[in-house]
């Protein structure tokens, strides 16, 4: 949040959770695997396109996400998930994926 403009930092911040995707998926952790999955997509065209705007709620977004992911972790409701709240957060990412031209890469691969 504190450096919008900062690209590499969005890129890196998809490779990590495209990690954490690839564990989750492989374990079949559908409520982590499925969260990744969008956050990764929402890292990789944030860091296509000059916005700070954009970039900063992309940045809080993902935080928030996170701050999801880590209290399944404490809670140690990973497996069982919490679907009303991961609901909530995959709209939330699936609006904010919305945005981005469709011509934007939406992984590294692509």
């Amino acid at each position: 949040i504190a450096s919008p403009t900062d690209v590499k930092l969005m890129q890196d911040v998809g490779a990590c959770v495209d990690r954490v995707y690839g564990a989750a998926a492989t374990l079949e952790i559908r409520s982590v695997s499925g969260l990744c999955q969008r956050m990764k997509e929402v890292c990789y065209l944030s860091s296509q396109v000059k916005n700070p705007s954009m970039t900063s709620i992309v940045a809080g977004t993902m935080i928030s996400v996170l701050d999801y992911l880590l209290d399944l972790i404490k809670a140690n409701r990973v497996l069982r998930g919490d679907n009303k709240y991961q609901s909530e957060m995959t709209k939330r990412l699936d609006l904010l994926i919305s945005k981005f031209p469709a011509n934007l890469k939406r992984t590294v691969a692509s």
